[in-house]
């Protein structure tokens, strides 16, 4: 009597190691590693143990926070398997900073490349678009009309790993600047004292000082230039009406008299 032993050959697999971006960026399909000639049925484990026993088997889709190994376990249909593992290591986030937040008054431009480090920058106006890395800012160059916040991505092109950052642009309004004088209209010769206000400080035109009296000649329009705490700047206008002295004449009916005689003056 006799008996037949089929030996079944074992199934061979393979697997290269590789890395993903850290905090969660990026996940990794582990079937891509794998080199499986054999073309069993590929499983995944957290161990080796779990692999030898087929329990406990994971998504081949992962994303580890820390380096960490996993198993491939590939299996025939004749039970025959082999196991092989991979290691994930963490690539680091590139270091960025967007700088200190800025501010100008309404208006004004701002260089959002002020202050920022980082490699392969790129800008955008909101964080979607910054992790997506989608509709960068075309200039870096912005005048917002209101306090922004603007988002600024470091890319490592050798990890494909990115990083972003953001800073606030706030936007001050223009003080309103108001030109007071001690009269509007005077006469030649008269002093007239101008002054600003809704400012902090104030430079007038054609050498006046503000809140010094003077005496204009002709009338004529003065500019206020008015700065506020936010170095912000504004104008104001005010006509100073200068009136001519009048013509005195003086009249009598006669210019020599005698006495007991009367004259007229007009």
């Amino acid at each position: 009597m006799s008996i037949t032993i089929t030996v079944n050959p074992l199934p061979t697999v393979t697997a290269d190691h590789s890395s993903v971006c850290a905090n969660n960026q990026t996940d990794i399909d582990l079937e891509t590693l794998v080199t499986n000639p054999s073309g069993g049925t590929l499983t995944y484990y957290t161990s080796e143990t779990n692999a030898e026993n087929e329990t406990n088997s994971i998504s081949q889709i992962v994303s580890p926070t820390s380096t960490t190994t996993y198993w491939i376990r590939t299996e025939l249909p004749t039970g025959c398997y082999d196991v092989t593992s991979t290691q994930i290591t963490i690539d680091p986030l590139p270091a960025v900073n967007a700088g200190i937040d800025g501010d100008i008054c309404i208006g004004n431009t701002y260089d959002l490349t002020t202050n920022a480090t980082g490699s392969n920058l790129s800008y955008y106006e909101n964080q979607t678009d910054a992790n997506n890395g989608s509709n960068a800012l075309v200039s870096t160059t912005v005048s917002p009309t209101v306090t922004t916040t603007y988002y600024v991505r470091s890319d490592n092109t050798t990890t494909g790993c990115y990083n972003t950052d953001s800073k606030i642009i706030t936007v001050n309004p223009l003080p309103n600047v108001t030109a007071n004088a001690s009269d509007t209209s005077i006469c030649i010769g008269e002093p007239v004292t101008l002054t600003g206000g809704g400012a902090l400080t104030y430079s007038w035109s054609d050498g006046v000082s503000d809140g010094v009296p003077f005496s204009p000649t002709a009338t004529q329009t003065y500019t206020v230039t008015g700065t506020d705490a936010n170095g912000c700047v504004n104008t104001a206008t005010i006509e100073i009406i200068v009136n001519p002295l009048p013509i005195v004449i003086a009249n009598t009916t006669a210019t020599v008299i005698c006495e007991g005689e009367s004259v007229t003056l007009t």
